[in-house]
């Protein structure tokens, strides 16, 4: 293979113009596949990454998603490498290369060291958000989703993953959409995220994705609306068993309030969801384990006129 041929060259700093001359080659061919495999051959860790880094430029511009992230994996990977001579500080003298060396040349090697990774770093996490970004709007949303998990910052990352949310529903890829906001940080953005998937999902009639989704929505109160008004749906629809499933989920969901009155509210609704389609004997069961006596009242009095209006008829 081309590539393979300056590991001759004994120089390092020929070796590494040589593999870049490579890699610059092959991306005037658009073969990133290659230009990553001679990007590897380069020794030194600065200059390898910064080769990563052009490779993800050209790919991306060649809307090569998939190449552009694998090259930015590979600046990652440098930053995995642990750093040896942190290791050692604590001795007062080092012997390295054949000769010996003082704390102070120890410590001023770390910091070069340490400035070294923070620059990968920060290329590092501008590649995957632009990579993240730019597979979004292409549509390319498994390789924008893939890239949105490496980037560190947490308000990125979540803003990213709820975009990525957000488009993989418009396209119907629920699944998508689930994995994107199970990884948002933020309760209630997460909470947000899952309740805009359990509507689409519902509108799409897809009631088994339906239930892992509400069942994930951390907020009680938010869950336990989401799945009130889902069993509504749910029983005009004539999906009886879902119905119960999610009547009995957004039970519990209302129970877990730390609220009473909260509780007797959320209850107090999903009661008069149960009257208002005609379940008159589950409305009951429910608005009886209202805590307030006088919302107890008032619900349990409009379940026994629906039903008494009923028999008459």
């Amino acid at each position: 293979m081309l590539h393979k041929q300056p590991k001759k060259i004994i120089d390092t700093k020929y070796r590494f113009q040589a593999f870049n001359a490579i890699v610059e080659a092959l991306l005037r061919l658009k073969r990133f596949d290659l230009a990553i495999q001679a990007a590897q051959e380069i020794e030194n860790v600065q200059h390898r990454s910064q080769v990563f880094g052009v490779i993800v430029e050209e790919a991306l511009k060649a809307k090569q998603f998939d190449l552009a992230l694998q090259a930015a994996q590979k600046i990652a990977d440098n930053l995995k490498v642990k750093d040896e001579w942190v290791d050692y500080v604590w001795f007062e003298d080092i012997w390295v290369e054949d000769e010996w060396i003082d704390d102070e040349q120890v410590f001023e090697r770390i910091e070069e060291e340490h400035s070294l990774r923070l620059e990968i770093e920060e290329m590092a996490e501008k590649l995957f958000k632009k990579i993240a970004e730019k597979s979004l709007k292409a549509r390319r949303l498994d390789i924008a989703l893939q890239a949105a998990q490496e980037v560190e910052d947490i308000w990125d990352r979540s803003s990213l993953l709820k975009a990525i949310a957000v488009a993989s529903l418009k396209v119907k890829r629920f699944d998508l959409a689930l994995q994107a906001a199970q990884q948002i940080e933020d309760t209630w953005d997460r909470s947000s995220a899952f309740e805009a998937i359990l509507k689409a999902s519902l509108r799409a009639k897809q009631f088994d994705l339906i239930m892992q989704d509400a069942s994930k929505i951390e907020n009680p109160w938010v869950r336990s609306e989401a799945l009130k008004e889902l069993a509504e749906v749910l029983m005009k629809a004539g999906q009886i068993e879902w119905a119960k499933q999610a009547l009995n989920l957004s039970i519990q969901s209302a129970q877990e309030l730390n609220n009473a009155w909260d509780r007797s509210w959320m209850l107090k609704k999903i009661a008069e969801m149960l009257l208002e389609v005609r379940q008159f004997e589950r409305a009951i069961e429910v608005a009886e384990t209202i805590e307030d006596d006088r919302l107890r009242s008032r619900i349990l009095d409009a379940i026994m006129a629906a039903r008494q209006e009923k028999e008459e008829q």
